[in-house]
């Protein structure tokens, strides 16, 4: 064969016998088709393969013409094109590795890649093709797309029903195979029963796919439970002729022939098993059960994935539900208990009064006729209810704080600070502290809470430095755990770190009221209204030098 167009009348006889001699050798080698036609489409060779491949003997073959190898639709067009090419030298298409379908003698289409050349002998212009059965690579790319799809359909579907219809379709559409049917185990007997079913649409199967929906198998009955039983796929030839197939007659009725199955595991439980029927007699295909067999681990692992995912939704809406039923215990709890405060606060209010004003009394009528031991008491007791009412009122206030709206806006932190530092001086104009406040620190939040922060963390440094030669606070920011943390530090008494813990908890207290003035609530206040804002707060100290407490927010 040589290239398209060249000219071959000259050259003696015996090269000419010598060279069809070598390409006779050459071409019954060859394991493609090789054929040779005239100008009218007559098949002038044909090799070995060309017989094998396309079911007809070489008197079938010699003679004929070329579109007895095409299905009906292409033969007008191939004449036509052939017309044309003669006339005109134009061509449809380029005649190198050209994908066509072939026509087998059973009637049924081939894949083919085709290549022609043109020569001239003897003034005769003469075609050769080489012809390849793509079949394999077609079926390999079609299981290709197969195993693609159905790993899309694992990644994307809802439960183990939407991913069995889907790849049902998806291995009958893809592998060429005309029904698909899902058997799963029933709950209660364990028998083996359809679930889900596809087939082509130009296939009447109601009746085969009626009397599936209708019948149960037991382990080892029909090739569901041949399936089951073995956990192995099982290939059926003809569907007809196999004596453990209860539905064969109406398999024979609709035109069915092979068939082929694998159950679906996971570890040791069995899921189901996934069947499939052709209207084709087809020999076991070691190569597509290898992939059934994957597929069945993936699907497998869908399962137990989507289980998994099942078990932590309904673990959730287990715990959420448990979280609403703890919250709502704590509001009825919280809302008692502020109840309580507020009413034992309103309640203490009144004796105290009493005590307080009939202690006055004692002190302002009788002075002359009490003791100096006698007034003493009298003085402490006043100095008790005070202190008294000052708790109330601080029990009071973290009660407003804890149920308070949040109202959030961007609050200048450093402008708060001054104006509270400013007032801690006017207050004690005496003292000399040395103040520092890093300017411009903003932060989201509710301005009046975020002040009583300010409010309560200022004041104990300027009340634990009050025993320092040279009293210093600093409000400033830092970076902690890739967060803007805020601190307040000072120079002031500090306190033992062992203790820390006991710093934000109600009336515990690092020092003693002789030395330091306080309820020992102002730090829980802190506390509430920075968890109130989504933050957190902690110390860091060393007793004689000083305390940070550290916010964020």
């Amino acid at each position: 064969m040589e290239d398209m167009g060249t000219e071959r009348q000259g050259g003696s006889q015996r090269e000419l016998m010598e060279e069809d001699a070598l390409f006779r050798v050459v071409a019954h080698s060859a394991h493609d088709s090789i054929v040779t036609i005239n100008s009218e489409s007559t098949i002038l060779f044909a090799n070995p393969a060309t017989e094998e491949m396309f079911g007809y003997n070489q008197d079938e073959l010699l003679g004929q013409s070329l579109i007895k190898l095409m299905p009906e639709y292409l033969r007008h067009l191939h004449e036509a094109a052939v017309e044309r090419y003669l006339e005109t030298g134009e061509r449809h298409v380029h005649w190198g590795g050209v994908q066509l379908p072939g026509l087998h003698a059973s009637g049924n289409e081939i894949p083919l890649e085709v290549s022609f050349g043109e020569t001239v002998l003897t003034g005769e212009r003469i075609f050769t093709g080489v012809i390849r059965n793509i079949s394999e690579r077609k079926r390999a790319e079609r299981r290709w797309e197969a195993q693609y799809s159905i790993a899309r359909i694992l990644a994307t579907a809802e439960d183990l029903d939407d991913a069995a219809f889907r790849i049902l379709q998806t291995i009958s559409k893809c592998l060429d195979w005309q029904v698909g049917v899902f058997w799963v185990p029933d709950n209660q007997d364990d028998l083996l029963h359809a679930t889900i079913s596809w087939n082509d649409p130009t296939l009447d199967a109601e009746p085969f796919l009626a009397a599936t929906r209708d019948s149960i198998f037991a382990t080892g009955v029909g090739v569901p439970g041949r399936v089951r039983e073995t956990g192995e796929p099982l290939w059926i030839s003809n569907v007809e002729y196999d004596a453990n197939f209860p539905r064969r007659q109406l398999a024979r009725e609709i035109g069915l022939g092979a068939g082929f199955a694998f159950a679906i595991v996971d570890g040791d439980n069995f899921i189901g098993v996934m069947e499939f029927y052709s209207q084709e007699i087809r020999e076991p295909d070691e190569t597509l059960l290898n992939l059934m067999k994957s597929t069945a681990v993936q699907i497998g692992q869908f399962v137990r994935r989507r289980q998994a995912e099942e078990a932590l939704r309904q673990l959730n809406s287990e715990l959420e539900k448990r979280v609403l039923e703890r919250t709502a215990q704590l509001e009825e709890s919280t809302g008692e208990l502020e109840s309580f405060v507020y009413s034992v606060s309103h309640d203490l209010r009144s004796p105290l009064r009493g005590i307080d004003g009939f202690s006055h009394l004692l002190l302002e009528d009788h002075a002359m006729e009490i003791s100096d031991t006698a007034t003493d008491y009298l003085l402490r007791i006043t100095a008790a209810t005070r202190r008294m009412g000052e708790l109330i009122d601080a029990l009071l206030n973290l009660s407003r704080i804890s149920k308070s709206d949040l109202k959030k806006q961007t609050v200048n932190l450093s402008e708060i600070a001054l104006e509270v530092t400013e007032l801690l001086e006017q207050r004690q104009p005496e003292r000399e502290v040395e103040v520092k406040v890093t300017p411009g620190l903003q932060a989201e939040g509710d301005r009046q809470l975020l002040r009583i922060v300010l409010e309560n963390l200022l004041e104990n440094s300027w009340k634990f430095t009050a025993g320092q030669e040279r009293p210093r606070i600093e409000f400033g920011t830092i970076t902690a755990a890739n967060r803007q943390a805020f601190f307040v530090r000072d120079n002031g008494a500090g306190f033992d770190m062992r203790y820390a813990e006991r710093l934000f908890t109600a009336f515990q207290r690092l020092h003693s009221p002789e030395q330091f003035e306080g309820t020992g609530i102002g730090l829980t206040t802190v506390q509430r209204i920075i968890q109130r804002h989504g933050g957190a707060i902690w110390a860091e100290a060393e007793v004689g030098a000083g305390a940070t407490l550290y916010f964020t927010l």
